[in-house]
């Protein structure tokens, strides 16, 4: 039993590592939400923004 809870250990910190989520990239994204939020177009992103949001979520954003 002990086995299996090192075992999912294990994979949640390879799988956590895997996150750039810091304070810089929540702020990145929280703009971007609020901004979507309010009106603004996915399409019209800043290409900066875009490959931050790209990295956190793993697929092509506003295209």
């Amino acid at each position: 039993m002990i086995g299996w809870h090192v075992v999912s250990f294990i994979i949640c910190i390879i799988v956590a590592r895997r996150f750039n989520l810091d304070k810089y990239t929540d702020d990145i994204a929280l703009a971007e939400s609020a901004r979507v939020a309010s009106g603004g177009v996915p399409h019209d992103v800043d290409p900066s923004v875009r490959a931050t949001l790209e990295d956190l979520i793993g697929q092509p954003y506003g295209r």
